[in-house]
């Protein structure tokens, strides 16, 4: 079997991983019904509990990468860990830099927090912000700054393949619902932080990938890690995703539909 086979294999794993069953009953609910603020809460504070570990955790991946080629490549090192930090140009506003610096992705959360009346205290109440919320930002640290590098790529991967499905779940599902989170049409610009996910993650996916590949030419053997990195990231996500479930939409959830 050549690369590109098993770079797919690797792929279609992640995709056939029992999280994203989870993430699209989670995209389904959103579009069944809206959360109610309890619901909401348990959501954004439980997945920032995740996220906020993503830009740093990138730019240390970057570095260890740019480290670890140049004693293979010298001269290498940093034309090989941009495709692991093309990833954080976004993350960090930087992609209109020539224009001016736009809105980190961070920033971007807080808005749309703030204006559905989400408080910088709700999301780092232990009571929304669940443990496997925190586990998965503490697995995402280990990961991208400790983990061996095919590892760290595989969960990078994983990540990236998954977002893209996942805000473009969350898009809909605001939009379908504007009147009841507050949001005046499609293109309002408080649900940037949505869209602007479902427009970068295909390309931060790309970069990640090709980085696999450089990797494997290297040593046949990466794939084994990539594969192992992934589905560590996977698991970890399906866990977050199966208590947002039940938390935003099960027994805690009081029902959607009753103000913001």
């Amino acid at each position: 079997m050549g690369l590109e086979p098993k770079i797919k294999a690797i792929q279609k794993d992640i995709m056939a991983h029992s999280a994203m069953g989870e993430l699209d009953r989670f995209g389904e609910n959103m579009l069944r019904k809206p959360m109610d603020m309890e619901g909401q809460k348990y959501f954004f504070a439980t997945t920032r509990a995740f996220f906020k570990d993503v830009p740093t955790g990138i730019l240390a991946l970057a570095l260890r990468v740019n480290d670890d080629w140049e004693k293979y490549a010298p001269f290498e090192g940093t034309a090989k860990a941009a495709y692991v930090l093309f990833a954080d140009v976004d993350e960090y506003g930087l992609q209109e830099q020539h224009i001016k610096f736009q809105p980190t992705h961070h920033q971007l959360f807080r808005s749309l927090t703030d204006h559905l009346g989400i408080t910088v205290e709700d999301l780092i109440n232990p009571q929304y912000a669940l443990p496997e919320g925190h586990s998965l930002g503490d697995r995402t640290t280990e990961f991208y700054r400790e983990r061996p590098i095919p590892e760290s790529l595989g969960f990078h991967l994983a990540s990236e393949t998954t977002s893209s499905r996942e805000f473009t779940h969350f898009l809909k599902g605001y939009r379908q619902y504007a009147e009841h989170y507050g949001v005046t049409g499609e293109n309002d610009q408080v649900l940037e932080f949505f869209r602007i996910h479902t427009l970068v993650e295909p390309m931060h996916q790309a970069t990640g990938r090709k980085l696999i590949e450089l990797y494997h030419q290297r040593d046949p053997n990466t794939l084994e890690g990539v594969r192992a990195g992934a589905m560590a990231f996977q698991d970890g996500f399906g866990e977050m995703f199966r208590v947002i479930n039940n938390a935003a939409y099960g027994s805690n959830q009081r029902g959607g539909g009753s103000g913001k």
